[in-house]
């Protein structure tokens, strides 16, 4: 990783930017940025644990990762899904209704 930010990154920072200033239209929101993933590639159990806090943030969904790692899309994975929030499953034995509150003050009298 030090070499890649010493020696690597500098050079295609400057091509970044020189290709971006001769090539690409002023009017156009287009820019050339150098994909460098397979140079800064990790352990595969640090990359997953990063997978699972971007797709807990929002900020990948399932299918964007599944790209990433080279697996095809599946169905439904271009949904974001809300990992801090739980499902709530009705209750059976209510069939759906608000449950009753129990009284719960004992009288002393």
């Amino acid at each position: 990783m030090d070499f890649y930010k010493s020696s690597i990154s500098p050079w295609l920072t400057n091509f970044e930017q020189r290709l971006n200033f001769t090539l690409t239209p002023k009017d156009r929101n287009l820019r050339f940025r150098f994909d460098v993933s397979e140079l800064i590639r990790g352990d595969f159990a640090g990359e997953v644990a990063s997978y699972i806090q971007l797709i807990a943030a929002g900020v990948l969904n399932s299918n964007e990762v599944r790209d990433r790692i080279g697996y095809n899309p599946r169905p439904g994975g271009e949904e974001f899904v809300d990992t801090n929030v739980a499902p709530v499953e009705p209750d059976e034995d209510n069939d759906g209704e608000e449950p009753q509150e129990e009284d719960t003050n004992d009288d002393l009298n």
